[in-house]
């Protein structure tokens, strides 16, 4: 068989199990990748979302108050 031909019959099974191999370590490298990505992102905006979710809590407050408030002015 050339070198660049397919592999002989009784050596395409491991070739295939390489291929799959190495398909196996680009997934594998992409992941990482994407999780490292994840963690800048976090460690970035991590706190951003702390803010957030405080600004939330805030409004969520001032709500209740606006509405208590209306409620305490229509039973005086």
């Amino acid at each position: 068989a050339e070198p660049d031909g397919p592999p002989p019959p009784r050596i395409r099974p491991r070739a295939e199990v390489a291929e799959r191999l190495k398909l196996l370590a680009a997934e594998v490298e992409q992941a990482a990748k994407e999780v490292l990505r994840e963690e800048e992102f976090d460690e970035v905006f991590g706190g951003s979302k702390a803010l957030e979710a405080c600004l939330s809590e805030l409004k969520s407050i001032r709500e209740a108050e606006t509405e208590l408030d209306g409620e305490l002015r229509v039973s005086e």
